[in-house]
């Protein structure tokens, strides 16, 4: 590879990261115009900045979002892909789960004879917070987390939220 195609390989990376980061700001953006209209019309205190995230949980409407009023004891949940929003009291919410994969990759160390210098990494993926409902058309929610870090901060929240 000669140094102009490498130069316009990292061009090319560069434009796409500012396209992604301007995309995603762009729909968190117009996330919370949404809350903003719907605490108008349905008279909650969601909260309308990025200031309020600790309010909101999951980070992509692809896979469901859901925003809490505490004050009016109130859940906005907006479907997956983001087609529609429901604000719903906080009794539609039984109960809350965190469920993951755990990976393990193995690698033997180098310089040993037969191997015996093992490395072992674990790592989490398919983070969910599943949300028990009382709904029997929907009794279960799932919320894609990116993290199983971000998934134990909100098992506590939603203990603070829910006095459990």
């Amino acid at each position: 590879m000669n140094a102009a195609s490498l130069l316009l390989l990292i061009g090319f990376v560069v434009v796409c990261f500012i396209g992604y980061r301007w995309t995603m700001k762009r729909g968190t953006d117009q996330f919370y115009k949404l809350m903003e209209h719907t605490n108008k019309r349905h008279g909650t205190a969601f909260g309308t900045t990025r200031d309020d995230v600790h309010t909101v949980l999951g980070t992509n409407a692809l896979y469901g979002i859901m925003a809490f009023d505490q004050k009016n004891r109130k859940l906005a949940y907006v479907t997956k892909s983001g087609k529609s929003i429901e604000v719903l009291d906080f009794s539609y919410i039984r109960s809350w789960k965190t469920t993951w994969t755990e990976n393990t990759s193995v690698t033997a160390g180098e310089g040993l004879v037969g191997g015996a210098n093992v490395k072992a990494r674990t790592s989490t993926s398919n983070v969910v917070i599943e949300i028990g409902t009382n709904d029997l058309k929907r009794p279960l929610i799932k919320i894609r987390a990116p993290s199983k870090e971000y998934a134990e901060q909100w098992n506590s929240r939603l203990a603070v939220l829910f006095n459990a």
